[in-house]
């Protein structure tokens, strides 16, 4: 995938938002890009994600990294090429919520 810019292609790591209950070959996944790229401070739009050197953390990530929340990317599952970890369910909940936020507020302007 390219970045919000539509340069810089590669694999990248993402959140899958979708679901499980609603994932099929037939529609797609719906996924937040997670980024090494750290704002400082943490920008609105970002939720620290849990990482270790070595990659023992539940998300499988070896260093700090976001969520980016405002980057949601729509693709079809044969496009996954691993899943790697798993995002804990209260840091899942606030990714959630910043996408409700980000929703409320465009669908308000």
């Amino acid at each position: 995938m390219v970045d919000p810019r539509g340069q810089n292609p590669k694999l990248r790591p993402l959140v899958v938002t979708t679901a499980s209950d609603e994932i099929s070959k037939e529609r797609p996944l719906v996924a937040v890009a997670i980024t090494g790229a750290l704002s400082n401070p943490i920008a609105d739009d970002e939720i620290r994600l849990p990482f270790h050197p070595r990659g023992e953390a539940s998300t499988g990530l070896r260093k700090p990294s976001v969520a980016k929340c405002s980057w949601l990317v729509k693709l079809q599952l044969d496009a996954v090429v691993e899943a790697k970890g798993f995002i804990p369910t209260k840091v899942l909940i606030q990714i959630l919520e910043k996408i409700r936020q980000r929703d409320d507020t465009s669908k308000a302007n």
